[in-house]
Order: C-alpha cells, then sequence, then structure tokens
C-alpha cells in the first residue's frame, strides 16, 4: 500500500466531544488517560464517555489505546481543554495507560505509541509544527507543560514514557508517511 504525508492516520470512530471556539494549532500535547489499557475498543470509547458524563468540557482531538484505535474527538481548528492555561493553538492526544507505567509497559503498546507518532507527524506537516520537543513550538508532554508553565500538577504520561523512541518514530513517519 503507498505511504501517505497528506491524509490524516486511521480512525476508529469519531465521537465528537466539548469544543471551545477555533485555534490555529501550532504544538502537540501528549497526554495519557490514567486508566487501563484492555483489549478491544472499550477503552477507547470509554474515555469522550466519561468526559461527557463528566461535563467539564474537557476533551482532547485523539484518544489512542495500545492496539492502535483512535477515536477522533475533535476538528484540529478546534479548542480542546486537556492542558490547564495553555489549551490554545494545542493539538491534544490521550493514549489509553497510566503515569506510573514502566517504560517496559509502555512498549507493550507499541502499535498505540506508533500510532500517535503518525497524528503528530500528520500534524506537522498539516500545521507547519516542528518535529521537536517544545512546549511552544513543537511537541511535549502534559507533564513538560506542568514543569514550564506551572499551571497544573499533572505529570502524564510520566517519567517513564520513552520519549525518545516515541520522537524517533514521529520523525520516521515524517520523512516516510504511513499507509491508509
Amino acid at each position: 500500500m503507498p505511504r501517505t504525508t497528506e491524509r490524516p492516520p486511521n480512525i476508529y470512530r469519531r465521537v465528537p466531544g466539548a469544543t471551545h471556539g477555533t485555534h490555529v494549532p501550532s504544538a502537540i500535547v501528549i497526554h495519557c488517560t490514567v486508566s487501563p489499557n484492555v483489549k478491544g475498543v472499550k477503552d477507547v470509547l470509554a474515555i469522550p464517555n466519561y468526559w461527557k458524563i463528566q461535563n467539564k468540557g474537557y476533551n482532547a482531538h485523539c484518544v489512542i489505546d495500545g492496539e492502535g484505535h483512535t477515536v477522533k474527538c475533535a476538528l484540529d481548528n478546534k479548542l480542546c481543554w486537556a492542558v490547564a492555561g495553555k489549551n490554545t493553538g494545542r493539538l491534544h492526544i490521550e493514549l489509553i495507560g497510566y503515569d506510573t507505567y514502566t517504560k517496559a509497559q509502555w512498549m507493550q503498546q507499541e502499535f498505540g505509541l506508533k500510532e500517535a507518532a503518525k497524528w503528530c507527524a500528520y500534524w506537522c506537516h498539516r500545521w507547519g509544527i516542528p518535529v521537536k520537543t517544545s512546549v511552544n513550538h513543537g511537541i511535549a508532554t502534559h507533564a513538560m507543560y506542568s514543569a514550564a508553565f506551572h499551571v497544573s500538577d499533572h505529570t502524564d504520561p510520566g517519567k517513564n514514557f520513552p520519549w525518545t523512541q516515541f520522537m524517533k518514530w514521529v520523525a520516521w513517519y515524517y520523512h516516510n508517511g504511513w499507509v491508509v
């Protein structure tokens, strides 16, 4: 199958959630849900439903489980609330998993991590976001936002998230494309 950098990665289902106006994306934030990854799609569908029940306006652009199932919850140009005080211009990916995972546990979810890397590569192409670690104009974790701006105490996706490997995958997909 041909590779592309122009079409978005695969979407399992669209489950629209709360949005708060429009914006022009300039950075990407990686989160984790602090919930178990289970086989099938119940886990990835549960997150947007939880946000709806919570009724606090939270949302992310994509939720991705360890098998790579992606639920698209908002259009890219819609503002989602997922990182305190720094949502405008940010695209958010929620990975199913815990911030207490070991590196080995994160790597057991390689399909999901690679799917998230594809989304990052796609957004970098589409919105001119550099493939680099940066809270201002690049890709960063929620923990990096907490450390930089002191607006929350969130540490997701955790200190053992395989950031270096993840960014290598983003760069590879950015340069080589992905299969759709």
